[in-house]
């Protein structure tokens, strides 16, 4: 009884895994994933952890933890759960762009079962949705504020899961309105770090990719400034949310603004790499993952998570850049040993 039972769904994914890291020396947690997107790589150092407990299962379907013999140590049938990070979600273009009904079962479905777990438990969630539900921006030139309403056009393939994430969001309100819901929207812009998988289709996996194996690394047209922000940062931030008393929505990222051909050359210094860096079309079916990051550039306003959380991001660019990229070497080094 003397940790809290904590819960987080896509904990197996880039983002959970490295929460459920940082839970662990203060909660029991409970890590829920498919492997849909998620991988057992990313907490196969956590599974002999006494505090640790995977539970694989689509959050498209009901949960009942009681029936789980593994979770009997964590006593939730006397203290039940206290936290819940919401973070399963088909996240990058690649997958959401390849299974859009998954990507809209998980943050609709599956959103819907978390949030009647945290009823029942009277637990509070942080919810991880994305900057992808301001849709498209009238000025880029700004950051963008929590209150911008912005525009999207639902049909769009593009914009698929955007409306999954909006869906989310409007499900979180109605659960406070309904059943006095204790929860936080956490909206994350471009976080990236370790456990990225190199075909995960973001711009910073795939720029270090190219540039690993000495081919032009491609910077779609129309991109004017990302803004990068390195998992330990985000991690915090949600940590922080979650101690957060009252309901509150905030932008989860860096001010801190790059050209892209400005990370590129960054990736093709840190490389070592022969590569080029060359701009290309975004426009066309053969480009779609390029035209996906364009209608993903934009910059937050971070201003109330400062204020309300005493929270900023610390890690510098070239830091984290060369972290990720001594992972993405790993990956691709045991990818070669497995096909041989």
């Amino acid at each position: 009884f003397d940790l809290p039972n904590v819960l987080v769904t896509g904990g197996a994914g880039f983002l959970g895994s490295h929460l459920c890291e940082s839970l662990l020396d203060r909660a029991h947690v409970i890590c829920v994933d498919d492997y849909s997107t998620g991988s057992e790589a990313n907490i196969h150092h956590l599974l002999a952890h006494p505090n640790f407990e995977f539970i694989r299962h689509d959050i498209t379907q009901p949960l009942q933890f009681e029936d789980l013999k593994e979770l009997e140590r964590f006593r939730l049938a006397f203290v039940g759960v206290q936290q819940i990070y919401h973070l399963a979600c088909p996240a990058s273009p690649a997958q959401y762009l390849a299974h859009p009904v998954k990507a809209q079962a998980v943050a609709e479905m599956g959103t819907k079962y978390i949030l009647d777990l945290a009823v029942r438990y009277h637990a509070r969630v942080v919810f991880g949705s994305d900057m992808r539900v301001y849709g498209d921006i009238a000025d880029r030139t700004k950051g963008i504020t929590e209150d911008y309403v912005g525009h999207c056009d639902f049909s769009h393939k593009l914009n698929w899961y955007a409306e999954s994430k909006r869906a989310g969001e409007n499900l979180i309100h109605a659960y406070r309105q309904e059943f006095s819901l204790d929860a936080t929207i956490v909206r994350l812009f471009g976080a990236y770090g370790p456990h990225l998988t190199p075909d995960d289709g973001r711009m910073i996996p795939t720029l270090i990719m190219q540039a690993l194996a000495g081919q032009p690394m491609k910077v779609p047209e129309g991109i004017s400034r990302i803004a990068p922000c390195y998992v330990t940062d985000t991690v915090n931030l949600l940590e922080k949310a979650m101690q957060y008393e009252g309901f509150q929505v905030l932008n989860g990222g860096t001010s801190t603004a790059y050209t892209l051909e400005e990370v590129a050359a960054r990736i093709k210094t840190i490389t070592n790499s022969s590569s080029s860096v060359e701009v290309v079309s975004s426009r066309g079916v053969e480009n779609e993952l390029y035209a996906a990051w364009v209608s993903h550039e934009a910059i937050p306003d971070i201003s109330r998570a400062r204020d309300e959380l005493g929270w900023f991001p610390v890690v510098l660019l070239d830091e984290g850049l060369a972290k990720t990229i001594d992972d993405m070497q790993s990956q691709r080094a045991m990818g070669a040993l497995r096909r041989s």
